[in-house]
């Protein structure tokens, strides 16, 4: 007479070997344990790209006739500049983050931004906003993807792959919010109003959180 096979059960308490109840009970508390790390990065991605990506495009019009510029010599120059600076950047973030930790790093670039961001309602020319453009895609480089891909690295081992998800999605949620908050800001005053409120999200949540992730490093219990 041929037995009945018990029903398969999927809780984690199951048919798992101890080891493997073990790893599971595991990869469940990582995340939980580490739930301030991804809402600090995820924040501090967001302030980050509303000052250097989602900001400037909104406000190139208002920009221009302000200081009395090409609009279409500013959507093709300031962009170039920030990706260019970037791009150069990147070659010495790896040996900074090596040097200074990543969280160090993360917050020497929250910094650079923040104060980019306290000069951008000041700017009078062309060059002016060239060169705060240089500085934000440097700055880019220290705390924008590659930053919070290795923070999540030093946190995670099994949840990696849904922490660096859950900060990279605040790329579409700050292009979401940014654009049209700040475009209401200058058209009911004016975009240098609308880039200090920028100014301020560096100042008062994104550096902050950026000395919460060194606390966190220096005292924490990390995968690396």
């Amino acid at each position: 007479v041929k037995m009945a096979r018990p029903a398969r059960r999927h809780s984690a308490g199951g048919l798992l070997s101890p080891r493997r109840r073990t790893r599971y009970a595991s990869n469940r508390g990582e995340l939980a344990d580490n739930v301030d790390i991804v809402i600090a990065s995820s924040l501090i991605f967001f302030c980050v790209v509303g000052a250097a990506v989602s900001a400037p495009p909104t406000l190139y019009k208002a920009m221009a006739i302000d200081l009395k510029l090409d609009v279409v010599e500013l959507q093709l120059n300031l962009p170039s500049m920030l990706m260019s600076s970037w791009l150069l950047a990147m070659a010495c973030t790896g040996l900074i983050m090596d040097y200074l930790g990543v969280a160090p790093c993360v917050r020497l670039g929250a910094l650079v931004v923040a104060l980019a961001s306290s000069a951008y309602p000041f700017a009078r020319s062309a060059m002016a906003l060239l060169a705060l453009h240089a500085v934000l895609g440097a700055s880019m480089a220290l705390v924008g993807v590659f930053a919070q891909v290795m923070v999540m690295n030093v946190w995670f081992a099994h949840k990696r792959g849904v922490a660096i998800a859950l900060v990279l999605a605040f790329f579409g949620v700050a292009n979401a919010i940014w654009p049209p908050v700040l475009a209401h800001v200058a058209s009911a005053s004016s975009w240098r109003h609308a880039m200090a409120l920028v100014c301020a999200a560096q100042w008062l949540v994104s550096l902050p959180l950026a000395n919460h992730l060194v606390r966190r490093e220096l005292g924490g219990s990390r995968v690396l």
